[in-house]
């Protein structure tokens, strides 16, 4: 895709099913995607590469859907890390001058993960679109791979997730998509 002086671009997808599309947009050292999903003819985005949070996606509901789970994990990332080096710095405190310091950044980070988990089965749960099933449960999958560097932004377990993804997979049997991603965390569980 070319991008003209003025930062515009357009591309054109001629498909008759709905298939997902990552535009990854990068701008110097700052790369960042965008999920598209051709659910409706003629989607706009519109946006500044140097500011992600600029974007915006018109006439696909699916994938605006998409765009606002991803920017509320990514505001949940940076709570958590806040909170886990504010919690970090008291439980140094504590340590060291040996006082007892009460330290609510723990329950902070409990009530983040309870919420952040509440939100992704908000957006699972009214989803009538596979590609929203998809687009969940990869990012739960992810963050459980991720859980020690994130510490588990969300309190979901391997069970959890096998289940909800079973559960996508009754309700629309013929997703090559969801069966993609069932199998492939089938064999990362089994290690």
């Amino acid at each position: 895709i070319t991008v003209d002086s003025n930062g515009k671009f357009s591309f054109i997808v001629k498909t008759v099913t709905q298939n997902p599309y990552i535009l990854q947009l990068r701008r110097y050292d700052n790369p960042f995607f965008l999920m598209l999903i051709n659910d409706a003819p003629n989607i706009i985005i519109e946006g500044d590469v140097l500011d992600k949070k600029s974007f915006s996606i018109k006439n696909s509901i699916v994938s605006n859907n998409i765009l606002e789970m991803e920017r509320f994990l990514e505001d949940q990332k940076v709570l958590f890390k806040e909170y886990a080096h504010k919690s970090d710095s008291i439980d140094n405190l504590e340590t060291n001058n040996n006082h007892t310091i009460i330290n609510d950044y723990h329950l902070k980070i409990d009530v983040l993960r309870i919420y952040t988990k509440k939100k992704l089965l908000d957006y699972y749960n009214t989803s009538t679109n596979f590609f929203i099933d998809w687009a969940v449960l990869g990012n739960i999958y992810y963050i459980l791979n991720r859980s020690f560097e994130e510490g588990g932004i969300i309190n979901i377990d391997k069970k959890e997730l096998q289940q909800l993804i079973n559960q996508s997979i009754k309700k629309y049997p013929h997703n090559n998509y969801l069966k993609l991603l069932k199998a492939d965390i089938d064999n990362k569980l089994k290690h």
